[in-house]
């Protein structure tokens, strides 16, 4: 039963039209039903309706169309948070676009002492490096740079598919469970400008990482460039408040070893 206050009343409202909306009952450029009819579905007054939407309105998850009426707002951009580690194709399909892979290749190389140390390799000191163009729809958004030990790359008969994460899992028995991230900005080179078809040295978002399996063993490095208008990168932040419990202490004092 919804809330008698209005305020509360208003919130859950929004709080039950964005579950409707994360089940897709209204998928992206549908329209929504009239006020009328939200009201009657919920019970609640056609007021605390049209507030209720307007909060969606302004959040970019609802459109009004001057005349037409109320529409869920087709996604532009991939809209990810960094709380959870995802895989890049997991961020685009979780966006309702389709995952691809263009230009895809893999190489070997001596391993640099900084990859030597990290993945303490004993099979000739040697990484996979892989670079791969991701799409969205088939267009451009991201480039992507993967370095991982020689035992746990693909080869060149392989088909690793979209998700270098389900590869390792399914191909390799590695589960990519966490990730020590740095995140910043840098100009595209002449490689990555020709690779996503930009007009120029454009700034990218750039998300570094060094990936560990469940057992804490650094597996994976990898360096994401995305194209800033092609993503948006959400991060939930909480204050730390003094007097935490001991829990909460015991878990800022686990760490990961210093690779950045």
């Amino acid at each position: 039963m919804l809330s008698q206050d209005h305020k509360l009343l208003y919130e859950e409202v929004v709080a039950l039209l964005r579950n409707q909306l994360e089940q897709q009952q209204w998928k992206p450029g549908e329209q929504l039903p009239s006020e009328a009819e939200l009201s009657a579905a919920f019970g609640v007054s056609r007021s605390t309706i049209r507030e209720a939407v307007l909060c969606l309105v302004e959040e970019g998850v609802l459109i009004k169309k001057r005349g037409r009426g109320t529409f869920v707002n087709a996604p532009v951009s991939i809209h990810a948070g960094l709380e959870t580690l995802m895989s890049v194709t997991e961020w685009i399909e979780q966006s309702g676009f389709r995952a691809g892979t263009a230009d895809y290749e893999i190489g070997f190389r001596p391993a640099s002492p900084q990859e030597i140390r990290l993945f303490k390799e004993e099979q000739e000191h040697v990484v996979g490096v892989i670079h791969r163009v991701r799409t969205k729809d088939d267009l451009p958004c991201a480039y992507c740079e993967d370095i991982l030990p020689v035992r746990l790359a693909p080869t060149a008969s392989e088909e690793m598919g979209t998700s270098l994460f389900a590869f390792l899992e399914q191909q390799r028995g590695e589960r990519i469970t966490l990730a020590q991230s740095k995140v910043k900005v840098e100009t595209a080179s002449t490689q990555i400008q020709e690779a996503l078809h930009l007009s120029g040295p454009e700034p990218l978002l750039v998300l570094e990482q060094v990936h560990f399996d469940e057992h804490r063993k650094p597996v994976l490095l990898s360096k994401d460039c995305f194209i800033p208008n092609e993503f948006n990168f959400n991060l939930v932040r909480k204050r730390r408040l003094s007097g935490g419990s001991r829990r909460d202490t015991q878990r800022r004092e686990v760490r990961t070893d210093e690779t950045f």
